[in-house]
């Protein structure tokens, strides 16, 4: 795994994966989740960036989804659905900054995925409903990379989500993305909003298309790191034989 004339430029920017990353930070200076909206990177292993995007399906509040995802009868039906990694402006579209779609780029290696919900349910409490990521390879090496959040018996979801991880980087290496990777998630069966707001006497139930829902999903993965600029080394100064004259 290396840069070369037939990898990815890391020589001139590319909006998607941001290279040559000015967006990386170091271990230790930094307290905060790493920024998906701007690709931000860590440099935590010497010659690997280490990436980890998050984004989500809004169901509610409406005004701030892509599109209306509900049908008629208030419930997200079962199917694919597009990803957006949302932006930092929380009000409604028009954004000045508007959200992104969820994209891993070219040449990352995906190591890792996650899926959790917020006030969703089953439209009928069954107890096997699956939300999985997709769009990403279904397995490296034969173990699982697609996370799948399964319904527990009373129709609602762990609030812990489900993740998918597969450790062997030779392996993950190896099932590098070829091009620009939208992230979808797939949903098995109709889900409905709930909306639960806390009173006096506890939580309780309100009216359901009045408060946030959604299927949120986080991907895992990192690329390779470009090759050390002036700033690794000590460069002496370009001194004249005059100035080193006395």
């Amino acid at each position: 795994m290396t840069y070369s004339n037939a990898s990815p430029s890391a020589n001139c920017f590319d909006g998607t994966t941001r290279t040559p990353w000015n967006n990386v930070i170091f271990p230790g200076n930094y307290v905060c989740h790493l920024n998906s909206y701007r690709n931000q990177g860590i440099n935590a292993y010497p010659g690997l960036q280490f990436f980890s995007l998050v984004g989500a399906l809004v169901v509610l509040p409406i005004e701030n989804t892509q599109s209306n995802v509900l049908n008629s009868s208030s419930q997200l039906p079962a199917a694919t659905y597009a990803l957006q990694i949302l932006s930092p402006d929380l009000g409604p579209a028009p954004k000045p900054l508007a959200n992104r779609n969820f994209v891993v780029p070219t040449g990352a290696c995906v190591y890792s995925s996650a899926v959790s919900t917020v006030n969703l349910e089953e439209a009928t409490a069954a107890g096997s409903t699956t939300i999985t990521v997709a769009g990403i390879p279904a397995t490296v090496d034969s173990e699982a990379l697609r996370a799948v959040l399964t319904a527990d018996s009373n129709g609602t979801f762990n609030e812990c989500g489900a993740r998918a991880i597969v450790l062997d980087f030779q392996a993950v290496e190896a099932a590098a993305t070829s091009s620009n990777t939208s992230v979808t998630v797939t949903t098995s069966a109709a889900l409905k909003p709930v909306n639960v707001s806390s009173g006096g006497s506890g939580s309780a139930f309100a009216d359901a298309t009045a408060g946030q829902s959604a299927i949120i999903v986080e991907v895992d993965y990192f690329m390779v790191a470009k090759g050390p600029d002036s700033d690794r080394v000590n460069l002496p100064y370009p001194y004249t034989s005059e100035s080193t004259s006395y």
